[in-house]
């Protein structure tokens, strides 16, 4: 992988009840593989390590789904016409979260359809992207196996880790493409 710089991507949905953890996952992972799948991403992203992270909040009792990606980009990618500015990833990510409910697969949205109902939107996602440094590599790879960190009862942190146990069951946690994937 030496020829290639990395981005380090992370895309969020808002927090969920207990209740709507895995629905909610299952619909990430079929928004994320949309936009990876989009032609001016598979154009630029030359391959892509996404690993779920979720996170709990006992004040407000409710989890936060989100991906962490490494993205391997050609070196010359941050100067050429195949950049993708964070705005626009932004957006096409906010628009496909708009449009979970939807079939993705057999819509053929494209980013121009897609920036459209984006802009008509008044929930914009978080998404934040950086230049990513050989280091980010296992930073990104520890998120599959990261232990639970948060402050609560015995019985509350028994509950949780039953929540996840349940909402986790058969989705995938890690996903590779490209040069990863080879």
């Amino acid at each position: 992988l030496n020829d290639y710089a990395f981005l380090h991507l992370t895309l969020t949905v808002p927090n969920c009840p207990l209740n709507e953890l895995a629905e909610n996952i299952s619909y990430m992972n079929k928004c994320s593989s949309k936009l990876f799948s989009l032609a001016e991403f598979k154009k630029a992203f030359r391959g892509v390590v996404r690993c779920l992270e979720v996170t709990y909040n006992s004040s407000t009792i409710s989890f936060h789904p989100h991906f962490h990606c490494l993205i391997a980009v050609k070196k010359s990618y941050f100067k050429s016409r195949d950049y993708i500015k964070a705005e626009k990833i932004q957006l096409l990510w906010s628009a496909l979260w708009k449009l979970r409910y939807e079939n993705l697969k057999s819509n053929k949205w494209d980013s121009d359809e897609l920036l459209n109902i984006a802009l008509n939107t008044s929930e914009l996602l978080q998404i934040h992207i950086v230049k990513a440094d050989r280091g980010a590599v296992p930073e990104i790879a520890k998120y599959s196996v990261k232990p639970l960190d948060f402050e609560c009862s015995e019985k509350e942190r028994a509950d949780v880790l039953g929540f996840l146990h349940e909402a986790l069951n058969g989705k995938r946690l890690v996903y590779l493409s490209g040069v990863f994937k080879e």
